[in-house]
């Protein structure tokens, strides 16, 4: 959910990459009807598990709760967000979750822009 709203906030001027600690098989439904409702479509994701040879092109990662299974990235900003896991939540749980993750990339990406609004 936060790659699909850096994506949809920032565009062209950020690549932004998805990869969990313990990756699904298939992206999180529900997940995706909760960003349909934001306009957002994260259909077209899969799940990725972390690849150590994407960090060289880092200058910022953002953790979720990931805790001891974490990368340590040598001279990347590391932000942890710790955040209800959505695997197996209802609707309304992963709304409140996609609500908080679009928060916290708001001000993410006001600190990365800082004309974005």
């Amino acid at each position: 959910m936060a790659q699909g709203f850096l994506q949809h906030y920032l565009g062209d001027n950020a690549v932004v990459c998805s990869s969990g600690s313990k990756p699904g098989e298939l992206v999180n439904e529900v997940a995706v009807i909760a960003m349909k409702e934001k306009g957002i479509d994260i259909s077209g994701a899969y799940p990725k598990p972390l690849d150590s040879t994407r960090f060289c092109y880092l200058n910022r990662a953002v953790t979720m709760g990931c805790g001891d299974v974490c990368p340590l990235i040598p001279n990347v900003t590391i932000e942890d967000w710790k955040l209800e896991d959505p695997r197996g939540a209802d609707l309304d749980t992963v709304r409140g979750i996609r609500d908080v993750i679009e928060e916290r990339v708001k001000c993410l990406c006001r600190e990365l822009d800082p004309s974005f609004n």
